[in-house]
């Protein structure tokens, strides 16, 4: 009996002393997979691909600093047929605090419709091919809260955004974009209802302050888009012609300067939409808008 409990207080002992090692913070490693089944004509492959990427940005919330992330990218791709046409797509997302030199647990994480995606500063963005006569959408994350910000379709600029830097006691940022039908995000943002042909969100770089949506007059349908090519500005009585960026300055909270330009949006030579920008919103009572046009609050994304 005492040789049996000694060795059983020798296991206890053992156990004790060599814990299992502790994970490395670190280091990290992903698996990429593929499955492929099917002959030349009836071709069908799944693709999930696995990947890293370390974005840094400058904070938006109190106390501000610069923060790193981690960034754990998971596509998922289906290829089907002859011309390898995409069945579906999506992006994981996984965000994790790079600080002191190790990889801290998530802080947040997103899944999305989407073909790739790529961090730049405090934004992520995912895009969405398009199709024959259907062209790209672009969905855009805040990289400090994880939430979705905007979409946005290409305009005369390509993919440029508009952007407002306020100046006051501190720095503030701005952006304003616009999401034209015919694109690859329609069912997202713009939903069922076929009048509406465009939407303009008013954003900063945490969270969206104000959607609009546009909504065509009884004669038209969403295919007159196919003819547009959005023009997307900021007009002022120092800048009549239109700027992609503008410095608005104030003294105290730099919120308050928003204010004093306006938003000028044309879709042809012949139909403009201009948006009064006041206490930090998108004017709509005092919108310009061309006749049998109307623009209706929308709501946040």
């Amino acid at each position: 009996m005492m040789r049996i409990s000694a060795a059983l207080v020798g296991i206890a002992l053992i156990g004790a002393v060599t814990p299992a090692p502790a994970a490395d913070s670190t280091k990290a490693a992903l698996n990429s997979e593929v499955q492929v089944r099917g002959d030349a004509d009836a071709f069908r492959a799944r693709l999930v691909n696995r990947t890293f990427e370390v974005a840094r940005f400058g904070t938006e919330t109190e106390p501000r600093r610069i923060r790193t992330l981690l960034l754990k990218q998971t596509s998922d791709r289906t290829l089907v047929g002859e011309e390898l046409d995409r069945q579906a797509a999506r992006l994981s997302i996984v965000a994790q605090p790079l600080d002191g030199g190790r990889i801290g647990p998530p802080v947040f994480r997103f899944v999305v419709a989407g073909d790739e995606g790529r961090a730049s500063g405090p934004y992520y963005t995912v895009t969405s091919y398009g199709c024959c006569v259907i062209g790209p959408a672009y969905t855009v994350f805040s990289l400090e809260t994880g939430k979705l910000l905007f979409r946005h379709s290409r305009n005369e600029a390509g993919e440029r955004w508009l952007t407002l830097l306020l100046k006051g006691d501190h720095l503030a940022q701005r952006v304003a974009v616009a999401y034209m039908a015919e694109n690859a995000a329609d069912d997202e943002e713009l939903g069922s209802d076929s009048a509406r042909v465009l939407s303009v969100t008013y954003a900063r770089p945490t969270r969206a302050l104000q959607r609009l949506f546009l909504r065509l007059p009884p004669n038209l349908t969403r295919e007159a888009a196919l003819e547009w090519i959005a023009a997307l500005s900021w007009t002022s009585d120092k800048e009549p012609g239109g700027a992609d960026h503008m410095v608005l300055e104030t003294k105290g909270d730099p919120n308050s300067a928003a204010r004093g330009i306006t938003l000028r949006l044309r879709l042809d030579g012949k139909t403009e939409i201009r948006l009064p920008l006041e206490g930090d919103r998108l004017d709509l009572k005092n919108a310009v808008v061309p006749t049998g046009f109307t623009l209706e609050q929308a709501p946040l994304p």
